[in-house]
């Protein structure tokens, strides 16, 4: 079976704001972190920090590059890469990368969770989304009006696939 990547949302689009972070590789963990919801605050840098905490959704992967002291995104850095909206409430922006402490953190969202569905005639990706408290989403099973359950395995982050025909049935997950 070929597995595609397909992207799909944005994290605009699934109502997350500017309230997100790409995670580098040693915490993004194959993108079952993705969705997971952190709170941040500027730590040990009186010159840089502001006193303030923020609330963040893990959605992307900081991406890995070339091995050198400035990539962040490098194991085993552990790093959150924010918007510049987001790091400004943190810490000065000329900082560039300060000190942080991070937790894992509780969120209420709204809405309920989401899946945006997408597939051709024999195979179905789901993006799962909005998912509240911790946010974390590690298995995902999906039962078509017409089916049993069927297990989805993890395509990209919080992309979830399965290889069958569930065209014009009623869905469960």
């Amino acid at each position: 079976m070929q597995r595609e990547a397909v992207a799909m949302g944005t994290p605009w689009k699934v109502g997350y704001g500017l309230e997100t972070a790409a995670l580098s590789t040693a915490l993004f963990h194959g993108g079952l972190t993705c969705g997971a919801c952190y709170e941040i605050k500027c730590h040990n840098s009186p010159r840089w920090c502001l006193d303030s905490t923020i609330r963040v959704t893990a959605t992307n992967l900081c991406p890995p590059g070339h091995r050198s002291v400035h990539n962040w995104c490098n194991l085993p850095n552990q790093h959150f890469d924010f918007s510049q909206p987001m790091f400004g409430k943190i810490a000065i922006y000329e900082a560039g990368v300060v000190p942080i402490l991070s937790c894992r953190a509780l969120w209420v969202r709204s809405g309920g969770i989401r899946y945006e569905i997408k597939g051709k005639l024999d195979w179905i990706i789901v993006l799962v989304s909005n998912a509240g408290e911790a946010g974390d989403v590690k298995k995902v099973k999906v039962k078509g009006s017409g089916s049993e359950w069927i297990s989805m395995a993890q395509n990209w982050g919080q992309n979830w696939r399965c290889s069958v025909q569930l065209v014009g049935q009623n869905l469960s997950f």
